[in-house]
């Protein structure tokens, strides 16, 4: 029997015991003592271990909270309020009214401080424009503010063949704007297949932000609906 009154409990063992009889100050300080040495994979903590642990599981929850308030954006996100004339680099004369052409919807989310690196970075009319003639169809780009602090930059692209899309995309032109912008830009994409007859005319507003929105609400046949294709059209991937 104990002088405090306490009896002890046959069987239990005598750290148990002395545990019970701890401050709660001496048992935190115990439990700081008895702290692991070793992570999940039994290799010994060195220091400044937990802390780095820490710092990276950190930025991995950070980098998914990021992409999933990106994409729940880009889904609701189906019209285009601002959206530049279209540029024609083929006049719709010169096309088969029932064509199918490839059209490209790029959307990409940054804060407003990664937008200067966007602009500086970002291969636009100019790069498209160098593409030889019967490559790109035409082009419409978008900018805009979004709540909160956000910028969100959209091009809209038409090519004759998929292929001349997938050589734009792999170029090194894009691919430098695209290390450069690793990281700080959010990249959604559509993908569809649009008939020369749908395409605006040059300079046409309306016509251009009709053309777009379409392709937001998938009124035009997607990608994805082609088993040959193997991919989700609307994935959050770089183009191609």
């Amino acid at each position: 029997m104990h002088t405090d009154g306490q009896v002890d409990e046959p069987g239990l063992p005598r750290r148990v015991l002395e545990r019970r009889q701890q401050t709660p100050e001496r048992r935190a300080e115990s439990n700081l003592a008895q702290k692991p040495t070793q992570d999940f994979a039994g290799q010994p903590f060195q220091q400044g271990h937990t802390a780095a642990v820490n710092q990276t599981l950190g930025r991995k929850l950070a980098m998914t909270a990021k992409a999933e308030a990106a994409t729940a954006a880009w889904l609701v996100d189906t019209t285009i309020s601002r959206a530049m004339p279209w540029e024609a680099f083929t006049q719709t004369a010169e096309l088969d009214a029932d064509q199918d052409l490839y059209c490209v919807a790029t959307w990409g989310i940054m804060s407003v401080t990664a937008a200067p690196a966007f602009m500086k970075n970002s291969p636009g009319k100019a790069t498209l424009k160098l593409l030889p003639r019967g490559k790109c169809v035409g082009v419409s780009m978008s900018v805009r503010m979004a709540w909160p602090l956000s910028f969100v930059a959209e091009t809209l692209t038409v090519w004759h063949d998929r292929k001349y899309s997938t050589e734009f995309y792999r170029s090194d032109a894009h691919r430098r704007g695209t290390e450069a912008l690793r990281g700080r830009v959010e990249f959604r994409v559509r993908r569809a297949w649009v008939k020369a007859a749908d395409l605006p005319l040059p300079g046409d507003v309306r016509g251009t932000q009709a053309l777009w929105n379409a392709v937001k609400r998938g009124e035009h046949r997607m990608v994805s609906e082609e088993k040959k294709e193997g991919f989700n059209s609307a994935q959050p991937v770089i183009p191609t």
